[in-house]
């Protein structure tokens, strides 16, 4: 669930990228920063190498990303049996930027929660099974998810704490997600959709927005099950944003969504897991605007507010 609650927020990353400026601190305050940073790590703080790891992982507070110092200092406070740090460890050590096989990559991962269950951290047990249970394809997928969040990392500057930047590392980081859009992931097919018809995003390669491309990846996606992919052609075909207004192509998708998200509850509820949040309330009022329902008065005002809200969220 992790997973795929990671991928169903993407999108809201991708809308709002471009709506900030970055906020940077000059360069010799931000290099001494850096200089005791790294000298308090080395002489074994561990605020500091915490903050180091989680710095080089997410590619942040002026450190570029760099999964292979990520794991150096992920590594350190592991060893004093620090759970999150182990559990990022074995996540690098699957997933991480190396030159490294998938199927040997699943092997240190592994290998590397075994020692830790070995050692007495018992959660490893539960990673021991899951990855186990991965094929090569599996491991390859989450590879290039994680390619994803690193290129969306860097376009998300508007927080004013990931760097760099600039419009070449962006640019750089929107030319990774067509790469990876083309590779048919389907996350990137979507997110890649969706900055097709962003100005801002289109000006930074050089181009205009291209509805009829978006449209394109975006089907693509939504076509194999993302969520995220229906509810945006929605809303793109509801109100008219790039294309010709197409009610009944609104219906369709979120009717698709709707009855996505009642299958995946179905299921849950099976195993007696319960889903919290999601977009049900919204696209059950949509499906009552579009199709022209007679609903009380009370319903009405609580949709319109809703819409209203999710409205501002996503544009």
């Amino acid at each position: 669930m992790k997973r795929e609650a990671m991928l169903k927020t993407i999108q809201h990353l991708v809308l709002s990228m471009f709506t900030a400026v970055c906020v940077m601190a000059a360069v010799p305050a931000m290099a001494q920063t850096h200089q005791e940073t790294r000298g308090q790590a080395e002489d074994g703080n561990p605020d500091s190498q915490s903050s180091l790891a989680d710095a080089y992982f997410h590619g942040r507070d002026g450190f570029e990303q760099n999964d292979y110092l990520a794991l150096h200092w992920y590594k350190k406070i592991a060893e004093r049996g620090d759970d999150f740090a182990i559990q990022q460890v074995g996540r690098l050590l699957l997933t991480g930027d190396f030159d490294v096989a998938p199927e040997a990559a699943k092997d240190r991962a592994i290998k590397w929660y075994q020692d830790a269950l070995a050692k007495g951290h018992s959660t490893s047990k539960r990673q021991i099974e899951k990855i186990t249970a991965m094929s090569a394809e599996d491991v390859a997928a989450l590879r290039l998810e994680s390619q994803l969040e690193k290129a969306l990392a860097i376009l998300e500057c508007n927080k004013g704490d990931t760097l760099p930047c600039g419009d070449e590392p962006q640019k750089s980081a929107l030319l990774k997600i067509k790469t990876l859009a083309d590779q048919e992931l389907t996350s990137a097919q979507s997110v890649w959709g969706s900055l097709l018809f962003d100005e801002g995003a289109m000006a930074k390669l050089g181009g205009k927005p291209d509805p009829n491309a978006a449209i394109a990846y975006l089907t693509k996606a939504a076509n194999k099950g993302d969520e995220t992919a229906m509810l945006f052609l929605a809303r793109v075909y509801e109100h008219g944003r790039g294309v010709p207004k197409d009610t009944a192509a609104a219906l369709m998708w979120y009717d698709r969504a709707m009855a996505k998200m009642t299958a995946e509850r179905a299921e849950a509820a099976k195993n007696n897991v319960i889903i919290s949040g999601g977009n049900d309330t919204l696209i059950q009022c949509k499906l009552h605007f579009l199709r022209g329902d007679k609903i009380a008065e009370h319903t009405r005002q609580e949709c319109t507010a809703w819409d209203r809200e999710a409205f501002y969220r996503a544009y």
